[in-house]
């Protein structure tokens, strides 16, 4: 069943409603998931890497990746892995735009451990080639924005994986939704190419 619960947060820190009609596999089962959740939590408090010199928000744990990572918010899931989770992007730049997030807690790329960001990193990867296969685009584009001045609006680290065709227009982002069908369809095309 299709819901409109998700919250997106402003450049200025403002909540606004965005991404309506995420669907949730409902796998692994929400229990498993905010275990998972929390020892991402402690792996992050204790990351010697981790810096408090620059200002900085405190990670929300209430933003709309978190809730989608605890069930709390619905999203058309590509990939649901112990570390890492993959879903279609509900306003996407052009079809099979997909984004992979870490289950551990980060704003952006200098709140991440090592070991979440190698993680990230790698499944990624194999997200990218799983949506290469899929929709056979011209190009692929790979983006990571950190920090509202450089675009990011969920502050929860995340990668876009966006198929590039010719012709096509360059935008940061889209301004419209996609049809929940069609992203089914392309998170299915996607988790088949994972499959192969």
């Amino acid at each position: 069943m299709l819901t409109t619960r998700a919250v997106q947060y402003s450049r200025a820190g403002v909540r606004r409603p965005v991404h309506a009609g995420h669907v949730f596999n409902g796998s692994p089962n929400p229990a498993a998931r905010d275990a998972s959740f929390g020892n991402a939590r402690k792996l992050r408090d204790t990351n010697p890497a981790r810096t408090d010199t620059i200002s900085r928000m405190a990670y929300d744990p209430d933003n709309i990746f978190a809730k989608i990572l605890r069930g709390e918010a619905n999203a058309h899931v590509v990939l649901d892995e112990e570390h890492c989770f993959a879903f279609m992007d509900l306003m996407p730049q052009s079809p099979g735009h997909t984004l992979v997030i870490p289950r551990e807690p980060a704003e952006d790329i200098f709140d991440l451990s090592a070991e979440g960001l190698a993680h990230l990193t790698a499944t990624t990867q194999r997200v990218a080639r799983a949506v290469k296969t899929a929709f056979n685009p011209a190009g692929l584009m790979i983006a990571q924005l950190n920090g509202a001045d450089a675009g990011q609006t969920v502050f929860h680290i995340h990668f876009h994986v966006i198929p590039r065709y010719a012709g096509e227009g360059l935008t940061l982002h889209a301004r419209s939704m996609a049809d929940a069908g069609e992203l089914a369809a392309n998170a299915a095309r996607i988790r088949a190419a994972l499959q192969t």
